[in-house]
């Protein structure tokens, strides 16, 4: 649970995050680690307390210290927790900007134009090369293989 000092901290130190909709684990666990507020939280915890916030941003609503600190799905109807799963999974969509993609398309262009995707060759291509062992700081190998899915059906309906 998030009390209102923590709520305001991250706000304030990913704010340039809140605003592009972009952050990764690695810029969380960085920016956290020292910070007086927040070095004993979480970084998947704080990624999630983040990505909420572009939530309330995106509906026009101004943040609240006391709802904001509700987590998901607490007190809610069971179609109101289906709409809060939907949105989770629209900004999970935007966990790789715009670059990361075109190394995605760089590293894995065969695999997601055809072929298997392999958990070993994705990983032994990342430890590879130097932007691959930049994504693996940035994401874990199960994300990167769903975003290479992804990307892969959004190729077949082209």
């Amino acid at each position: 649970m998030w009390n209102p000092k923590q709520i305001e901290a991250i706000r304030e130190l990913f704010q340039q995050e809140t605003s592009q909709k972009s952050v990764t684990m690695q810029e969380v666990r960085d920016k956290i680690k020292d910070h007086p507020t927040l070095h004993d939280q979480d970084a998947k915890k704080g990624c999630d307390r983040i990505r909420s916030e572009w939530c309330v941003i995106q509906n026009g609503n101004k943040p609240e210290s006391d709802s904001a600190s509700e987590l998901p799905g607490e007190g809610k109807t069971l179609s109101e927790k289906f709409v809060s799963t939907l949105n989770s999974s629209y900004m999970s969509r935007n966990m790789f900007s715009r670059n990361d993609k075109e190394t995605l398309f760089q590293l894995f262009g065969g695999m997601i134009r055809s072929g298997i995707i392999s958990k070993t060759v994705v990983k032994d291509t990342l430890e590879k090369e130097e932007a691959g062992r930049q994504f693996l700081r940035k994401f874990t190998v199960e994300q990167i293989i769903n975003h290479i899915k992804y990307e892969r059906r959004l190729n077949r309906r082209r």
